[in-house]
């Protein structure tokens, strides 16, 4: 034989070397195909096991506390839907960066795929399991050896083998970039929270503090008036109604167009201004709807300033006074350059603010349409003083609907017949979020009281079938000194009547009716028939059902944490015991547990024109 033979003979030797062994393989595939596939569904399960652990950790921003719903999402591709679904995807793009998440949808979507082309290949469940497992996973010994018995299966294992081995190595490197991908992300996560946890502590006591301000001013505003207005406008020569209105208004605009307060700060420095509408229509007389609005600026009269050395102290006396009295020492900002350029319009010094004898005579001295401002200044229209405060009054612009001379209307009357209109979605969670934002601010106030109802909010009405316009307020007559009314006394089941009185309040709104009409004979059963604060407990209880299954999660949310406020204190730390919204950690669980989730239903709705 010739060497050129040789050489020519060896490549044909090796390619049938080639084929045989792919031969064997293919006769030991089918010879082992039950090993084979065994092998393949074991595989199958651990990458599945360890997908599943990563989804948990990445669905964790969705809160998805019922195991039977996270189950649903792990197991299909019913995941994807997250991603459609806009209140999911927002969370999801907030938690991660809308690029980031995009990229755990693909990567997902990419897997799903594969693992539905191989479940079909090695002819499983739609669950990913042998069609001879039984739904309590014991085996039917029929099934299973009618499956491996076919030949049509041993030949198609044999030849597909290489194709099911690729298969099952592309599932699993795709599982371990998942993993890896989230098990990246959870460890910058806890290396972001930790340096971020300083500036959330020192932002929730900034905010904590000023709402504390806020409180506190709108108590002692109240106080103020009830004291003065009935004495400094004698009510027998005076022919106006005494009528003050709080407006409610949206806690998150009025934080966001102030100036962030120093974490160092003394609290009364704080600057809170008050939106207050006084009704200047006479006494005995049909309404004419004579508002005027006017921002109340509250600044508390500090005794001593030691503790401030670095506060500028201006004195104010009264003008009007014909004989010398003792001055008010009042503590205000010495602004930096950099304080100074971020300034509000300048104020106008209280030196050259004259106190208010006669708060109707006032009122009167400006038009409706006053200007709030001039050449960057406010004027001042004159100040209040009570025992330790001063309110300063400055002309603000009037609501739209105080103009049209729209009337009146008290929450319980909307839901009454007094409206006859029907509340659209969008209006209804616009009322949900002011009411909430009415707790968050004046609870346990003289203007908010623990155990107010809907007939305690009324809106100014602009003429129009719509309430879109319409102001809500909180108004309250001062004809003569008075106290804050007397709360019934509570449930023990009650642990913070103002917030329970705020998911009775929701109840009604959104099931269109009082809560007494909407009690049946076996909630006055509860309480032998006496109708107190746990009867009222036992009647929502019983709707919460009802509105979870016809609003939205973020409503029913919401409701059910004022009912059952106990889940407030439980779900953030069970070490939080206090139930008052002067505690900083409860009062951030309400926002978190009941103004944010009516805040983004009202947000939504407000987007889509609901």
């Amino acid at each position: 034989m010739s060497a050129e033979l040789a050489l020519g003979i060896v490549p044909l030797v090796v390619s049938a070397l080639e084929h045989y062994k792919q031969a064997a393989d293919v006769v030991r595939a089918m010879r082992d195909h039950k090993e084979e596939f065994r092998e393949l569904h074991v595989r199958l399960q651990a990458a599945m096991v360890r997908y599943r652990d990563s989804m948990e950790l990445l669905l964790s921003p969705l809160a998805l506390v019922e195991e039977e719903e996270l189950d649903n999402y792990l197991d299909s591709d019913r995941i994807l839907l997250l991603w459609k679904h806009s209140k999911t995807a927002s969370q999801l793009d907030e938690a991660f960066g809308r690029t980031n998440s995009l990229n755990y949808r693909a990567q997902i979507d990419i897997l799903l795929k594969k693992l539905k082309k191989l479940i079909l290949d090695l002819k499983l469940s739609k669950e990913g399991k042998p069609l001879w497992l039984r739904e309590d996973g014991t085996v039917d010994p029929h099934k299973q050896e009618k499956f491996f018995d076919r030949r049509w299966w041993v030949v198609r294992s044999g030849l597909k083998s290489k194709s099911f081995q690729s298969q099952a190595r592309v599932i699993e490197e795709a599982v371990d970039r998942i993993y890896q991908l989230v098990e990246s992300r959870s460890v910058v996560e806890q290396q972001r929270s930790s340096r971020r946890k300083p500036a959330r502590i020192q932002k929730k006591v900034i905010e904590g503090r000023y709402l504390k301000r806020v409180t506190e001013a709108a108590g002692r505003l109240y106080t103020s008036l009830s004291t003065l207005w009935p004495v400094t406008c004698n009510t027998t020569s005076c022919n106006y109604v005494h009528t003050a209105s709080l407006q409610i208004k949206d806690y998150m605009d009025e934080t966001s167009h102030r100036k962030p307060a120093s974490p160092t700060s003394n609290d009364e420095l704080i600057t809170v201004n008050l939106n207050i509408l006084f009704l200047l229509d006479k006494a005995g007389e049909p309404s004419k709807w004579d508002w005027r609005a006017v921002s109340v600026e509250n600044k508390r009269m500090l005794e001593d300033q030691h503790n401030l050395p670095s506060a500028r102290v201006t004195t104010i006396t009264s003008a009007a006074s014909s004989n010398p009295r003792p001055r008010v020492r009042f503590a205000t900002f010495a602004p930096t350059n950099d304080d100074a350029q971020r300034a509000n319009p300048v104020v106008v010094e209280p030196l050259s603010s004259k106190k208010i004898k006669n708060l109707c005579r006032t009122l009167r001295q400006f038009a409706v349409n006053a200007s709030s401002s001039t050449g960057g200044s406010r004027f001042c229209m004159g100040f209040l003083e009570a025992a330790d405060s001063l309110h300063y009054l400055y002309p603000a612009s009037i609501p739209v609907c105080c103009s049209t001379k729209g009337g009146t209307v008290t929450l319980r009357q909307l839901l009454n017949g007094g409206w006859p209109y029907s509340m659209n979605c969008q209006e209804k969670s616009t009322i949900a979020y002011h009411l909430a934002n009415a707790v968050l601010q004046f609870h346990d106030t003289p203007w908010l009281r623990p155990d107010w109802t809907t007939e305690d909010v009324e809106f100014i009405l602009d003429g129009s079938p719509s309430l879109n316009l319409a102001q809500p307020i909180i108004s309250k007559d001062f004809n003569r000194c008075s106290q804050l009314e007397s709360s019934k006394k509570p449930s023990q089941l009650v642990k913070n009547q103002a917030v329970f009185s705020l998911g009775l309040a929701l109840l009604e709104l959104y099931m269109g009716k009082p809560i007494e009409a909407m009690r049946i004979a076996e909630d006055l059963e509860e309480t032998c028939g006496v109708q107190s604060s746990l009867t009222d407990y036992i009647t929502a209880s019983r709707l919460l059902s009802i509105v979870e299954a016809r609003e939205p999660s973020n409503v029913s949310e919401a409701i059910n944490n004022c009912i059952h406020i106990n889940l407030l204190v439980s779900r953030r730390n069970d070490a939080m015991k206090s139930y008052s919204l002067e505690n900083d950690d409860f009062r951030a669980a309400f926002f978190e547990g009941v103004v944010l989730p009516l805040q983004n239903n009202h947000e939504l709705l407000k987007n889509v024109g609901g």
